[in-house]
Order: C-alpha cells, then sequence, then structure tokens
C-alpha cells in the first residue's frame, strides 16, 4: 500500500519528494530546490508485523529520515561556507 500525497500540494507552496531509496536522488533534489526547512511526514505503519518486514520498517521509518537529515546538514553547511 502507498499514500496517496496528491492532496499535500493543495496546502499551497509544498513541494513532494517521492523517494526512489537511492541516496544521490536525495542529494540532487535538495541541491537544486535548496530548502532550509524540511518536514518529513512519510512512515510505514504495521500493527501486527513479522520479522520479514523489520527491514521494510527500518528503511522507510529510520533510514530515509536520517538520509534526509544527513544530506540537509550537508547542504547548509557547504550554503553557509559560500
Amino acid at each position: 500500500m502507498t499514500s496517496d500525497a496528491t492532496r499535500l500540494t493543495e496546502l499551497g507552496e509544498i513541494d513532494v519528494f517521492k523517494y526512489d531509496g537511492d541516496l544521490d536522488s536525495i542529494i540532487k533534489y535538495f541541491s537544486v530546490v535548496k530548502e532550509d526547512i524540511v518536514f518529513h511526514v512519510a512512515s510505514q505503519v504495521v500493527v501486527e508485523h513479522s520479522v520479514e518486514q523489520i527491514d521494510n520498517l527500518v528503511e522507510s521509518n529510520i533510514k530515509f529520515g536520517l538520509h534526509v537529515l544527513e544530506v540537509m546538514c550537508e547542504l547548509l553547511e557547504i550554503r553557509e561556507n559560500h
């Protein structure tokens, strides 16, 4: 099941980024949009999970958020030093 983020764009100046699992795509995206603030509102929820689902839960709920944070910190540091 996937989320439908299209309604978020109805709120105004909101850009929705769909992560494809590639860290380079996040770097490229944030290099272009140059945002100062990011809200990561996506998550994967499984009420009763199995052992096989743990990797996906960690990937979507922890790893992606850390990737966004790391890229934002790196790009903000580059902008501040130029």
